[in-house]
């Protein structure tokens, strides 16, 4: 983590952070104002860890910018990627709210910028604000559903539903050009990189994708949605909240 850089610790550039997360936009300046009053901003360099897996969960964390990994490793080290964190995400919602640990653990992709306000500023806000905190609730609520249909996925879906259904998310997300590998899409989509090489290569040959060293182009997003399950959009829904 680098020392934060001069000239951004004002509160309008907080608030003009706060204003991508989606579940605190619909506030007014001044609400926003007053949460950017205890907000720092701490940067990251690619591969830092922002927070692992058991650490008490201290801080609210928004990305400003970058993409952060999400993830819970096996004891065989093996990683189950859950989520892709872009601007506008929040990284640790549910441990904040719940005052537990953090239960996954969240590494820098590239270059990351993420704004933090202390949990116990961050409960007294919302206490203040209940709109906000019944948003969470709801935005939790649907959470957990999706986590109960990715268990079922990872059961009983083909390895090829998966990956195509990883790789639409990801590129609604972050755009047609995704700097990502193999082994990251494997993470994701929660199988082996072998098995995502192939999915890939039979994507390639039918023209929805390019692939080269740490990036992927998607070709034909339409033609890659129709291979993937329909509840991916919902997925992506959700998880811009987040």
């Amino acid at each position: 983590m680098k020392n934060l850089q001069p000239g951004t610790q004002n509160n309008l550039f907080k608030v003009e952070i706060l204003k991508k997360s989606l579940s605190l936009a619909h506030l007014g300046e001044g609400h926003l104002q007053k949460l950017a009053a205890h907000a720092t901003i701490r940067y990251f360099r690619k591969k830092d860890f922002i927070f692992h897996e058991g650490d008490p969960a201290s801080r609210l964390c928004i990305v400003q910018y970058g993409r952060v990994k999400l993830f819970k490793a096996s004891a065989s080290g093996k990683e189950f990627v859950a989520h892709i964190a872009g601007p506008g995400n929040t990284l640790n919602i549910a441990a904040l709210f719940g005052g537990k640990p953090h239960y996954l653990t969240a590494r820098c992709i590239e270059d990351t910028s993420v704004l933090c306000v202390g949990r116990e500023e961050f409960i007294s806000f919302l206490n203040e604000h209940p709109s906000v905190a019944t948003k969470i609730i709801g935005i939790l609520g649907e959470v957990t559903n999706l986590a109960y249909e990715k268990i079922v996925d990872l059961l009983v879906e083909r390895v090829d539903l998966r990956v195509s259904t990883a790789l639409f998310m990801l590129s609604s997300k972050f755009g047609n050009t995704l700097f990502l590998t193999c082994s990251d899409i494997a993470d994701l989509a929660g199988t082996t990189t072998a098995s995502t090489i192939r999915v890939m290569s039979k994507l390639k040959k039918v023209g929805i994708l390019r692939s080269y060293r740490q990036k992927i182009i998607i070709l034909d997003q339409a033609r890659l949605q129709e291979l993937s399950r329909t509840a991916a959009s919902k997925e992506i829904e959700i998880f811009n909240y987040f």
